[in-house]
């Protein structure tokens, strides 16, 4: 197969062929352009996910977790064994590893395994432009836009959407722009926070240890996907 990017009409052709041909799963990924493995092995299940990772080498697992979002990294290490995962690890770059290391830390199967750490704390003091810099520094470092939480003494006071960023005066404090959001804890269970999203329809959920510090964000777009990966793996065992 020649190396093309990925598009939609052909995406749900691909996981078919992976999920369903065996024999030829290996080739399939790997005629795939870095980009599109990416693309692609977040819509595959479990069960073929692990099976696509043991057959790569270390270099192309290497390329292919630098490529995904911190979350989705997580989880698929998580279907490698130890001393695998522990030396693939090894060889990603420090702020990925940095990273990955904190996630590896939580239970898979709970909320904490389903976050992602794409968020940056401000002060409800903070003012518009202040706010705007973080950012900016934390577009420049990772390539990725993240969500704003307010934060006092420890404690999330609610997150500030973005557009009052736009809104908002330069030397204006954020504070009156903070809206509440909803919170879980890190040891929900899957069906917890499935439930959570079910019973009180919202965009994401903010993670929360023990002592209400934040750890995380888990987004409803995951929490579909998640539901989605059971569906599936469900008929992919029948």
């Amino acid at each position: 197969m020649a190396k093309h990017e990925t598009i939609p009409s052909t995406r749900h052709k691909i996981v078919h062929d992976l999920s369903f041909k065996p024999k030829r799963r290996h080739e399939l990924f790997m005629a795939l352009a870095p980009a599109e493995q990416a693309d692609i092995i977040h819509m595959l299940n479990k069960n073929v996910k692990r099976d696509v990772l043991t057959h790569m080498t270390d270099d192309d697992l290497v390329a292919l977790l630098a490529k995904v979002d911190p979350d989705e990294a997580t989880d698929l290490l998580q279907l490698l064994g130890p001393k695998k995962r522990e030396q693939i690890v090894e060889r990603l770059s420090t702020d990925l590893k940095e990273t990955l290391g904190r996630l590896l830390e939580f239970d898979p199967n709970t909320a904490a395994g389903l976050m992602t750490l794409d968020y940056t704390q401000v002060a409800p003091s903070n003012t518009v432009s202040e706010v705007a810099q973080k950012l900016k520094l934390h577009e420049d470092r990772t390539g990725r836009t993240p969500i704003v939480l307010a934060i006092e003494d420890g404690r999330l006071l609610g997150v500030l959407p973005s557009n009052k960023l736009v809104i908002g005066k330069p030397n204006e404090q954020i504070a009156k722009y903070i809206k509440r959001t909803p919170t879980i804890n890190y040891s929900a269970t899957y069906k917890e926070v499935i439930d959570s999203f079910r019973s009180h329809p919202h965009d994401k959920v903010i993670v929360l240890n023990d002592d209400g510090s934040v750890l995380g964000i888990i987004y409803s777009d995951d929490v579909l996907q998640l539901m989605h990966e059971q569906e599936s793996a469900s008929l992919y065992d029948f």
